[in-house]
């Protein structure tokens, strides 16, 4: 099981770079569909479905996420639909559970 890091202090290399270049493209398209659609009424559902993102719904509100890595440490782009409907931004890393960073 992979927690949160407390921000991205990644190596930058042109994969990586072209990764999270893909990555915010993907949700700016998102995001103009969701802003001019009327029938697009969550962001989230739009990324999982459209995007391939992953998807929940928890406490916290809905969430939607890729991640480039390995299942010991990676590196997400993460939206969120807060409760309130407010919508978040989030890119960290995250450790494997036994990891001390």
């Amino acid at each position: 099981m992979l927690r949160p890091g407390k921000g991205i202090r990644a190596n930058l290399t042109e994969e990586f770079t072209d990764y999270l270049v893909e990555q915010l493209g993907e949700l700016r398209e998102a995001l103009d569909t969701f802003n001019r659609d009327d029938e697009c009424t969550d962001l989230t559902l739009e990324l999982e479905g459209n995007y391939d993102w992953d998807r929940i719904e928890d406490s916290y509100g809905k969430k939607a996420w890729t991640a480039y890595g390995d299942n010991t440490h990676e590196i997400r782009v993460s939206v969120i639909e807060t409760p309130k409907g407010d919508l978040k931004i989030d890119i960290r890393e995250w450790y494997d559970g036994g990891s001390d960073n």
